[in-house]
């Protein structure tokens, strides 16, 4: 209802200004009122986007139709000028539905909708945590520098409000290389020009390491350097030799139970069953659409995610047959 008075009012913009240079018309005072109020929903139209496209298309129609008007009143000085200024105004609204639709403002939208589900799914997974295993110290394993990155950040925030009190998180950190393993990369890089001068010698060097470059080594260190933590959860997946990670052949007292923020589990059945691992991970038969994510964040977490655990690892094996394999 908002938007068609919206519209409305910015039809009488455009019908009181070409009203206002009739020589018929005798109703100045309602010209200037339709230009006041058009200013003002040009202010409040940024805080409806859901409404900017039918705005603009509405405007660019209202804008046409006065263009046609001036061509029809030539006789009048103020015509062709009236007429360049609403031709302006419809490029203007081309300009912003294209901008719209094809532009980087509907890739932002989804964007954002994609961590609408993401900060639900961990929220959900979080609060699972919680309950199924209270009183953990847990160490969550992020991208580097995760809190300059907006998006990392608001999960691991997510994460942590779901596990509330029941989950004390010690550490956020992530894998890293040693000297000698960056001094490695440098001399296998530069010469290929991959790494210029400049990266090789700012404090952001780390920046070029690929998480490909990262194995059970690095992902053992970071565990023991944290030993004090008796969960471990990541949202960077595990390394691609996860098999030869030293943490699988710990003491049961001392191994911390891995946590997987929707990461690859379809090869490590055999590891959740045992009780090393549980996971976050998409439903295998999860359909992606456009759609807004829902508000309630129990319905956007059913619509995407599974949680995977010891306890219904069997039954996630008969609905999804196909989904695990075993490794080899």
């Amino acid at each position: 209802m908002a938007y068609v008075l919206a519209i409305g009012l910015l039809a009488g913009l455009i019908w009181g200004t070409l009203k206002k240079f009739d020589r018929n018309s005798n109703s100045p005072v309602v010209s200037y009122v339709c230009w006041a109020i058009g200013m003002a929903c040009g202010v409040l139209m940024p805080y409806f986007p859901n409404g900017v496209l039918a705005l603009a298309a509405a405007l660019m129609l209202m804008a046409f139709t006065g263009m046609i008007f001036c061509a029809r009143n030539k006789s009048n000085t103020l015509s062709q000028p009236i007429a360049i200024v609403l031709l302006v105004v419809v490029l203007g609204g081309m300009a912003t539905i294209l901008g719209k639709t094809m532009g980087s403002g509907d890739i932002q939208r989804l964007m954002e909708n994609e961590l609408r589900y993401s900060k639900a799914g961990a929220y959900v997974f979080g609060k699972a945590l919680g309950e199924k295993f209270p009183q953990k110290r847990a160490l969550i394993i992020a991208s580097r520098n995760y809190e300059k990155n907006s998006r990392d950040k608001e999960i691991v925030e997510s994460l942590k409000k779901g596990m509330g009190d029941d989950i004390k998180v010690l550490a956020v950190d992530w894998p890293t290389l040693t000297q000698a393993e960056k001094d490695k990369q440098r001399r296998m890089m530069g010469p290929m020009g991959m790494v210029d001068s400049a990266m090789r010698d700012s404090a952001n060097e780390d920046m070029f390491m690929m998480d490909e470059m990262l194995n059970a080594e690095h992902y053992d260190r970071l565990i023991a350097k944290h030993s004090d933590c008796d969960m471990v959860i990541t949202l960077r997946g595990l390394p691609y030799n996860v098999g030869e990670m030293k943490l699988w052949s710990m003491p049961a007292k001392k191994r911390p139970m891995v946590a997987l923020v929707l990461g690859d589990i379809f090869m490590l059945r055999g590891a959740i069953k045992a009780g090393y691992i549980c996971a976050l991970t998409y439903k295998p038969d999860i359909k992606f659409t456009e759609d807004a994510c829902p508000k309630d964040v129990k319905k956007a977490f059913d619509e995407r995610y599974m949680i995977v655990m010891p306890d219904n690892i069997d039954a996630i094996s008969k609905q999804y047959p196909k989904y695990f394999s075993e490794l080899k």
